[in-house]
């Protein structure tokens, strides 16, 4: 399967989003929501700074779509503000058993309109069909019950509790939701 139309242009198109690489342009926006203290709850690193931003682009922008163990971001634009409010991402954890790793962050201005389930759906959808994974794993931290309720809307089995998993930036250990969907499940949900 060649993944060369995922280099440049939009890939995804769904009812309200485009789903493509990061751009530079892209910069203002991914900082509005990025230092956000909603999102700061559930992730172990600090908000990039500027530069740290712009290098972050420029290195998903370089990255191969299915680079095994290598998280490749992509930019969830809202078409009707031509705005990036969030990003998918997607891990090839194994190529030999075509198991991959999905997550997901919304700017919290966006949260409670649906772009969140539109966008892992595609993101799903692609993980399938496209690049021909077997199983697509997700986890949350186990206070981010929003993520968790998306998890189980799109089809996902919540399959382990996994203790102490991270040191969040609050400096606490937290336990981790673990959830999975087979490409079998997903080719026979009512949406898909």
């Amino acid at each position: 399967m060649s993944t060369s139309r995922w280099v440049e242009g939009p890939s995804v198109q769904t009812a309200r989003l485009l789903i493509r690489r990061l751009r530079e342009t892209d910069l203002a926006d991914f900082l509005e929501y990025d230092g956000d203290p909603v999102l700061d709850r559930f992730r172990s690193r600090s908000p990039f700074t500027e530069d740290e931003a712009k290098e972050f682009i420029i290195f998903q922008r370089s990255l191969p779509v299915g680079t095994e163990s290598e998280w490749l971001y992509l930019a969830v634009v809202l078409e009707s503000e031509e705005k990036v409010i969030g990003t998918v991402c997607l891990n090839l954890l194994s190529r030999q058993h075509q198991h991959g790793e999905v997550g997901w962050h919304l700017n919290p201005a966006y949260h409670g309109q649906g772009f969140a389930t539109e966008a892992a759906r595609a993101l799903l959808e692609f993980g399938f069909a496209e690049l021909d994974w077997h199983r697509i794993s997700a986890r949350c931290y186990e206070g981010n019950k929003p993520s968790l309720r998306l998890m189980e809307r799109l089809g996902m089995r919540r399959e382990a509790l996994l203790r102490e998993t991270a040191c969040l930036m609050d400096g606490e250990w937290h336990n981790e939701y673990g959830c999975g969907i087979l490409k079998t499940e997903w080719e026979v949900r009512p949406f898909h």
